[in-house]
C-alpha cells in the first residue's frame, strides 16, 4: 500500500502525459488510479451471464476507453472476462470508431 500511494501521483501525471486512446488496467490498484478521472459513459459488455464494464473517462481534454480488468493472477475471473472481450469484439470495435471517429462501423 505504501509502494501504490507514493506512486499513483506520477500514475495519474504520467496519464495526462501520454494522452492514451485506450488503458487496461489490471488489478484494483490500477483501476483506482483510473477512478481519479471522470467517467463520462458506463458500457456493459456480457457473454455466458458474465459481465465486464468498461468507461469512457476524461482526462484533461481527452476521452479514454477504460477496460478495468482482474488481475491475472486471480485466474477464474480474468479468463472469463477474455472471453467477454472475444465474444464481444465487433460491440468493442464499435465503440471505439464512436469515440475517436464519430463514426457508426457496419
Amino acid at each position: 500500500d505504501i509502494l501504490f500511494s507514493n506512486c499513483k501521483e506520477y500514475s495519474i501525471k504520467e496519464l495526462e502525459l501520454l494522452k492514451p486512446k485506450i488503458v487496461i488496467s489490471q488489478g484494483i490498484k490500477a483501476h483506482e488510479v483510473l477512478c481519479f478521472f471522470e467517467e463520462i459513459e458506463r458500457i456493459q459488455l456480457s457473454s455466458n451471464n458474465k459481465k465486464l464494464n468498461l468507461s469512457i473517462r476524461k482526462i484533461g481534454k481527452n476521452q479514454i476507453i477504460h477496460f478495468s480488468l482482474y488481475h491475472p493472477s486471480y485466474y477464474r475471473g480474468y479468463w472469463s472476462q477474455k472471453e467477454i472481450i472475444i465474444n464481444n469484439i465487433d460491440r468493442i470495435k464499435e465503440i471505439i470508431m464512436n469515440t475517436y471517429l464519430n463514426t457508426k462501423t457496419t
